[in-house]
């Protein structure tokens, strides 16, 4: 709460727990799509219109980014691709 963030006990433990091996797809993950996620982590919270001129692609390109990691991950929200690079160690809090 001093820096901010709150997170809830439920929240903390889910990002605290054991997860044991990372997916093995997380290898396959291209730069592109590494550099997207470390953006929308970002604590500026770039829009995806500002996250495409960022790495010099269009908003539809963005998207494609963010359909491609929630399908290789099973992930289905923005938050949940956040709590994901931050579960497996993708990007620092």
């Amino acid at each position: 709460m001093e820096t901010g963030y709150y997170h809830s006990d439920l929240l903390r433990h889910a990002l605290i727990a054991d997860t044991g091996k990372v997916p093995a797809t997380l290898s396959q993950m291209s730069d592109r799509e590494m550099q997207f996620l470390r953006l929308i982590c970002d604590p500026e919270e770039f829009t995806y219109d500002k996250i495409g001129m960022m790495m010099g692609v269009t908003k539809r390109t963005v998207d494609g980014y963010r359909e491609t990691l929630g399908n290789k991950f099973d992930i289905r929200s923005k938050t949940g691709l956040v709590l994901f690079a931050i579960k497996h160690g993708l990007v620092k809090l």
